[in-house]
């Protein structure tokens, strides 16, 4: 079962901290002669890579915290979320290997995330 983003987290992340990439699935082939053979790379496309800062309350921390460590697994399991471009639900894994960095923001009370998921295609 995938479980879903809890609602009491951020769904919109920051602009500053977006990056959305979608791998091209093509591959060319020159020939002898006329114009190169293209086809596709994979059958199935690889997971598309999205970067993503969201900011947290320390309440939603500790929320996050729990969802990350306990429902998904220390970040193992996938999980559904709100795409930040189309608004439609998609379901994702946390990038194997990235270690989370809070990032206190002076004056706001606030904590960024800036995390790399990987979109189920």
């Amino acid at each position: 079962m995938v479980e879903a983003w809890p609602l009491d987290l951020p769904l919109d992340p920051l602009i500053a901290g977006y990056d959305e990439v979608i791998p091209s699935n093509i591959k060319e082939k020159q020939t002898s002669s006329g114009v190169p053979l293209r086809f596709r790379k994979y059958t199935r496309p690889p997971r598309f890579p999205l970067s993503i800062t969201l900011p947290f309350t320390r309440a939603q921390v500790a929320t996050f915290l729990t969802f990350y460590e306990v429902t998904l697994v220390d970040g193992i399991n996938p999980f559904t979320f709100t795409h930040p471009r189309t608004g439609t639900a998609i379901t994702c894994y946390f990038r194997a290997e990235q270690d989370l960095h809070f990032k206190p923001q002076p004056g706001a009370k606030e904590w960024h995330l800036p995390v790399q998921l990987e979109i189920e295609p």
